[in-house]
């Protein structure tokens, strides 16, 4: 089985459609999750405000600020997955700053929905050719034909796809974690495994090749070392306490 996939046939963009729905589906979920918390209905409907402008503001600009001509990248809408979870991160912590009493459940409802939020965002980019894969001419390979392709009448592989199943597997996995075993590490489960993920499959990117680790891989580098220092610091501090 291989995808052809025509841009030109679209009447409206699917990369907006899903980009919009991660937000609404992902963040809807996380509303009912900090209400079911008792976390203040007022509370809940802001974190997706402030997330959803730290989101969007974080991962334009980190966007910009990683391609080769930030100038010409100014003119372009175009956004990055690990601005966005940059941006999410932002707007938790400072909520959390603000309202110390919902800070741990802002915490974990957020991070138990930006595996779907990413899941969701990448179907838009595997309808619409962005961030596409490597050349690759084996099963399920995917050809873009269109103006609005970045890349067209080449073979490739559907890494846009894998992310979304992926992420999609990691949400359900976070929700079994949560209310089926009720792990007391589950944010720090989903964190590492996001950040794993994310710079395993980045190698299957047309973006990739040629290079030895990307913006992208040293972005969730980073992430997992700050959440295992950050998980030590924690159990030293239990430990101490006790």
């Amino acid at each position: 089985m291989n995808f052809i996939i025509n841009t030109d046939n679209y009447a409206f963009s699917p990369y907006a459609i899903t980009f919009i729905s991660s937000f609404i589906i992902s963040f809807l979920i996380a509303f009912i999750i900090l209400i079911k918390n008792k976390v203040n209905k007022n509370v809940a409907m802001l974190s997706s405000f402030i997330n959803f402008l730290c989101s969007i503001y974080c991962a334009y600009l980190f966007s910009v600020l990683t391609a080769d001509d930030m100038v010409e990248q100014l003119g372009k809408i175009s956004f990055s997955s690990i601005g966005g979870l940059i941006g999410v991160a932002v707007g938790v912590i400072v909520l959390g700053q603000i309202y110390k009493e919902y800070r741990t459940k802002l915490i974990k409802a957020y991070t138990l929905v930006i595996p779907l939020m990413y899941s969701i965002s990448k179907m838009g980019c595997f309808l619409v050719g962005c961030c596409y894969g490597m050349e690759y001419s084996g099963a399920f390979s995917v050809t873009y034909h269109g103006r609005f392709a970045a890349c067209t009448g080449i073979e490739l592989f559907p890494v846009q796809l894998l992310e979304s199943v992926v992420f999609l597997i990691i949400f359900l996995f976070g929700l079994l974690l949560e209310y089926i075993i009720k792990s007391q590490k589950t944010v720090i489960i989903l964190v590492i495994i996001c950040a794993i993920s994310k710079g395993l499959l980045d190698f299957l990117r047309a973006s990739h090749v040629g290079i030895v680790i990307s913006v992208n891989q040293v972005s969730c580098l980073v992430v997992i070392i700050l959440t295992m220092i950050i998980q030590f610091r924690y159990v030293k501090g239990c430990d101490s306490d006790g």
